[in-house]
């Protein structure tokens, strides 16, 4: 197995927009936990700074994000019958998610092309998966345009 370098020093006073974003998704820490194949406690190591956060895992939860944020909206197209608080809500945590991903996205340009690439194919390997705890969506592949958008791919 490939190391790589980590991308968020231990005791960082700032954390990652992307842990943020996928609370605001609606992804927990379980969920992300069983779909990255790593303990609960690891993941919420990372988001507290108390534990790097290797590169690829980094790659990994952006495009699980930008997955999770096109399921969002992509269901949110039919809103109507729901209440208007509701709505508001819903469209609120979109709106976050979208504004933690893309600066993700900025944060991830600095990430070695190995760290891309084997974050992707985890990502790639756990989206045709069976994936019904994290997030449960069903489909086809799609993950390129995702990939070159926000997993520093193309710089």
């Amino acid at each position: 197995m490939i190391v790589h370098q980590d991308i968020v020093s231990k005791n960082s006073n700032a954390p990652l927009p992307v842990f943020e974003g996928l609370s605001y998704a609606g992804v927990a820490g379980r969920g992300l936990a069983e779909a990255m194949g790593v303990s609960p406690p690891t993941v919420s190591k990372w988001r507290g700074g108390g534990l790097n956060v290797p590169a690829d895992s980094l790659v990994f939860m952006t495009l699980m994000l930008a997955d999770r944020v096109d399921d969002l909206a992509e269901s949110y197209r039919g809103w109507g019958a729901d209440s208007p608080a509701w709505i508001l809500a819903a469209k609120a945590n979109l709106e976050a998610a979208q504004r933690c991903l893309e600066a993700q996205g900025e944060i991830n340009l600095v990430l070695s092309p190995v760290a891309v690439r084997d974050g992707s194919r985890r990502f790639r390997v756990w989206w045709n998966g069976p994936r019904a705890v994290a997030v449960g969506r069903v489909g086809g592949v799609r993950a390129d345009g995702v990939l070159a958008r926000y997993a520093g791919v193309g710089r």
